[in-house]
């Protein structure tokens, strides 16, 4: 039985990085660790850079045919990216 004064682990940790606008860097590190597994090797071969800007992720691609390809994917992206961190926060996604 909970008490008013008793909260998840998660809620906890999701508050903090709200309220100290330290989300974006946190979820970037998350991306920038599993971009590889998340996405395969073949992307991740070829990224760049990612960043993530308030709820944007910004991702520089080396190849331009797959760049176009990733431009066409980016409401899958969206998607996979926010299941994988558990909560619906990426909402943009620009290919540079």
């Amino acid at each position: 039985m909970q008490n008013e004064n008793q909260y998840k682990l998660g809620s906890v940790i999701k508050n903090i990085l709200k309220e100290k606008k330290i989300a974006p860097n946190y979820y970037e590190t998350l991306i920038k660790q599993h971009w590889q597994q998340w996405l395969g090797n073949t992307i991740a071969s070829r990224t760049k850079k990612i960043k993530v800007y308030g709820k944007k992720l910004v991702i520089d691609v080396h190849s331009a045919p797959l760049r176009q390809e990733m431009n066409y994917a980016k409401p899958t992206i969206i998607k996979l990216i926010n299941k994988n961190l558990g909560e619906r926060y990426i909402e943009e996604v620009e290919i540079r």
